[in-house]
């Protein structure tokens, strides 16, 4: 297998890739196709979490719908950010994109990649229980829950894609 690998990249090296603008490569790359998957996914884990709401009365207690949100932040932030750190080392590797570009430290790194989805939801969560103060109302409907759900859920995504490309290029600097 090394063998194999080492040929693959020796061939794969050859080519003389174009090099997009970051923004243009991070977009074709990275947002369009996981804003995809991460659609499709939330739409479906947030109808599988609010198939009990549509049934009895439509409504989600917001308590449970943001240790949802929080849940649901982690998760997706931690798994984009894995995804594309690889992804964009080999990238930076075989030429397609540059590896220069923002850098950013570890400890800085890591405490945002944990830190914003919990500062996602609990800011969400004191929007909503003002909002609830003041028109008395702590229900979410279902339709709102999975809106909601979703726009958080890509936005969360595409931050942890970004965080797992400024890896990766700390990382393929660190080992050149």
């Amino acid at each position: 297998m090394p063998r194999e690998l080492e040929s693959f990249w020796s061939v794969y090296k050859k080519n003389d890739f174009k090099q997009r603008p970051f923004r243009k490569y991070f977009f074709i790359n990275f947002v369009i196709p996981w804003s995809m998957i991460l659609l499709y996914i939330l739409f479906n884990l947030s109808i599988r979490s609010s198939l009990d709401s549509f049934i009895i009365g439509g409504f989600v207690d917001f308590i449970t719908y943001h240790i949802e949100i929080l849940y649901i932040g982690l998760i997706i932030t931690i798994w984009m950010w894995s995804a594309s750190k690889t992804k964009f080392m080999v990238d930076a590797e075989i030429g397609r994109v540059s590896k220069e570009g923002k850098k950013i430290s570890k400890n800085i790194l890591i405490i945002l990649l944990i830190a914003v989805p919990i500062v996602t939801a609990i800011t969400l969560f004191l929007l909503n229980l003002a909002h609830g103060m003041v028109l008395e109302i702590y229900f979410i409907s279902a339709i709102e829950a999975i809106l909601m759900d979703m726009l958080i859920g890509v936005s969360l995504g595409i931050f942890g894609l970004y965080l797992g490309i400024l890896w990766g290029r700390m990382k393929g600097l660190e080992n050149k």
